[in-house]
This record gives structure tokens, C-alpha cells and sequence, in this order.
């Protein structure tokens, strides 16, 4: 489906994406996964089209995918269902009318179009508003019709940045069940670029970068599994941590709203221990909760600086 070997991006000298080898086969479903500026959106962007190919290679579809003038070729380019993080709506015309538009410009015939359009509308959940300008639209009602106009075309690669950015968490968990429906039925591909630790633990396969490299390669599950440790956050009702408590089983210990709320973390196989500390016995112990290690700890493991 897509396989991309030397890419790199530079923006004068400094190197902005540096990917070695990276393979998307038919119905993966990856997440790009890291901090602003780590080359999420970069990638997005050559593989669309939007920047050049100057160094690297890509394949996409069992052929080479760069033209002479560095670029996606045109011809691929139909078969991609890309989403930008920003709005690219005609806020003027209405949620039917952009659709319209959009299936015009990829020359879709009139009646495949229409069907497309109505099924879209209705996931979408702007059926009855949709003769209405954009503008007049709320922020995530505006996002949503970006978010499902992705998919008028049937693409079989689907290149998504920050997909769910201003859905609320009933809308993101719906389309992301739309999502997976959609590749079961299509076998599409999905590359989505995202920093938050949920939607990409629903991909199949998540590829962790820091500053154009990438650091971490596998299955979310398994990533997780590598942690030995659980977080923990207490809440009281006023400080009393200090003095009689240091010999907690804890470390990466931090205290917030004067020192009322510590955060910490504990190994995996002195958490009994804890649970008989007298700490939790305190009558100024508001509350605690242990909480799993997710992939953004695994990232936060990996993107430290590696020691000599």
C-alpha cells in the first residue's frame, strides 16, 4: 500500500523529517505520535502532496508515487482522502453545496455523488442543516463535515491530521467506530498524525517521533507492556506530606496546589505495598487513584535523551 524509504525533509539546513524505512500494508491503521513539531503534519503534508519529495522515495499502490516535479503523482492522488488541521469549507455556501463542490472537482459522476453525499450528511449528523451557509455552523459541526468529506470519494489511503481536534467525546469515539467500519468494508489504509494517547491506541500500529526521527516502532498493546509501573494521585485535604512518609514505594514524586495533591509513580510489584501504607489511612486523604501507564508515558520514556 505505502512504503517510503531515505525521506527527509529540510527547511533550509535543519533536517525537519528524517524516516529511514516505513511500511503501510492494506487496513493498518497507524498513528503518528509525538509532540508539535516532532514531523506528524510534515509527513502528512509530502505524502498529499502539499510539500515536495527531494530526498527518499515512496511507493504507493505497488508504483512509484513521485513525479519529475518531486510531488505525489496526480494520478494517486485520487485514490488518497486526505484532512488538513485546518478548514478548507467555503463558509459561505452550505454543508450540501461544499460536498458538491468537492465531488465536482474529483469528477464524480452526479448520481454516485448524490448517494456519497447523503450517506455522509446523515454520519455526519448535519442532515437537517444542511442547506444551511457554514458560517452559521458551530465549530464541531464544522469539523465533522470536514472530518466525513474525507470519504466521498471511497479513498483507499486516508491521510489524517489531528482528525478528532474540536469533536467532543461522544463525536470522537462515533467516528472512530465509523472509521473502522469503513476499513473493514473498503480494506483502506489509514496514517493519521495525533498527540492524543486514546485515538492512537485504536490504530493497529503506532510510530512514535521526535524531532523528525522516529523513536518507537510496534502494537500500542505492546509498547504499554514494556512499562513496569503504575501512576498514582493522592488528594488531601491539607499538606501533611514530609516527614513520616519517605519511606513510600514511590519515585518521580511531585507535589501541586500546595503540596495538597502529590503525584507519583510506583513499580509494578510494590504496589501491595502501598496499599498498606498508613498514608492512606490519614484522615486528610481526600481521595487516590492508580492509573495504567498509557502511550504517552511510553513516550516520555522514549523520547528522553539517551545516556552515553
Amino acid at each position: 500500500m505505502l512504503f517510503i524509504s531515505g525521506l527527509q525533509f529540510l527547511y533550509g539546513t535543519t533536517c525537519r523529517l528524517n524516516l529511514l524505512n516505513f511500511s503501510l500494508n492494506t487496513k493498518d491503521s497507524v498513528a503518528l505520535f509525538g509532540q508539535n513539531g516532532s514531523g506528524k503534519s510534515t509527513l502528512l503534508n509530502m505524502l498529499s502532496g502539499v510539500l515536495p519529495i527531494h530526498h527518499g522515495s515512496v511507493h504507493m499502490f505497488g508504483q512509484p508515487a513521485v513525479s519529475t516535479d518531486h510531488y505525489i503523482k496526480r494520478e494517486l492522488k485520487t485514490s488518497l482522502g486526505v484532512l488538513f488541521q485546518g478548514g478548507s469549507s467555503d463558509e459561505k455556501l452550505s454543508s450540501l453545496d461544499n460536498l458538491r463542490y468537492a465531488a465536482c472537482l474529483m469528477g464524480m459522476p452526479r448520481t454516485v455523488a448524490e448517494k456519497n453525499i447523503a450517506s455522509l450528511l446523515e454520519h455526519a449528523h448535519l442532515t437537517e442543516r444542511a442547506h444551511e451557509p457554514v458560517k452559521k455552523l458551530s465549530g464541531g459541526m464544522k469539523r465533522r463535515l470536514e472530518l466525513y468529506r474525507t470519504f466521498l470519494h471511497k479513498p483507499k489511503l486516508l491521510l489524517l491530521d489531528e482528525p478528532t481536534a474540536g469533536l467532543d467525546v461522544q463525536e470522537s469515539a462515533r467516528f472512530m467506530n465509523f472509521l473502522r467500519a469503513y476499513q473493514e468494508t473498503t480494506n483502506a489504509s489509514v496514517l493519521m498524525a495525533t498527540h492524543n494517547p486514546e485515538e492512537a491506541q485504536a490504530c493497529t500500529r503506532v510510530v512514535m517521533l521526535k524531532d523528525g526521527l522516529v523513536i518507537a516502532d510496534g502494537s500500542p498493546s505492546a509498547m504499554v507492556s514494556t512499562l513496569t509501573y503504575v501512576r498514582v494521585v493522592i488528594t488531601l485535604t491539607k499538606k501533611v506530606f514530609g516527614a513520616g512518609f519517605t519511606d513510600l514505594p514511590w519515585f518521580d514524586v511531585s507535589e501541586e496546589a500546595d503540596g495538597t495533591i502529590i503525584k507519583a509513580k510506583i513499580s509494578n510489584n510494590m504496589v501491595a505495598d502501598f496499599l498498606r501504607h498508613p498514608l492512606l489511612l490519614n484522615p486528610q486523604l481526600k481521595s487516590f487513584s492508580i492509573i495504567t501507564p498509557s502511550l504517552a508515558d511510553v513516550y516520555e520514556v522514549m523520547a528522553q535523551p539517551q545516556k552515553d
